[in-house]
């Protein structure tokens, strides 16, 4: 049964890519070291695969880093994802200062009925959408 990629696999990759780089290895090298083909680990590092626990363990111990430090890696990326994807973009920042941006934000902070703010949101989404297609 074939899975999607979801975000803690590519980030699971993204660290042992960057580990196995960062210690000048190649897929080659690496695969011949822990009997693992170079395919595999690649589709290891791209998401494609999910990495098990004892292949987690094999390419760490290979790599010389513990599974801690590897998922330490992991949990530090996605925080750090987690706070980037809070902050403005700077053309969110660049709206908000404008005149434009700043009047509808001052009108839609004066709307005071729950359910009314809600549909201004959603009516406005629905004109964001349309307006990419």
């Amino acid at each position: 049964m074939e899975h999607e990629r979801n975000d803690i696999d590519l980030l699971i990759g993204m660290v042992l890519r960057q580990i196995r780089l960062s210690h000048g290895d190649t897929l080659q090298s690496l695969a011949e070291r822990t009997g693992i083909t170079y395919q595999q680990i690649q589709k290891y590092e791209t998401g494609a695969n999910r990495l098990s626990v004892s292949r987690l363990f094999l390419l760490t111990r290979s790599l010389g880093v513990t599974a801690a430090d590897f998922l330490q890696r992991v949990q530090d990326q996605m925080e750090q994802e987690k706070r980037l994807s809070l902050e403005p973009s700077h053309a969110q920042r660049s709206f908000v200062r404008s005149d434009t941006g700043r009047k509808i934000v001052d009108s839609l902070a004066a709307i005071e009925d729950d359910a009314v703010l809600k549909s201004v949101v959603n009516l406005l989404s629905s004109l964001g959408k349309s307006s990419r297609a």
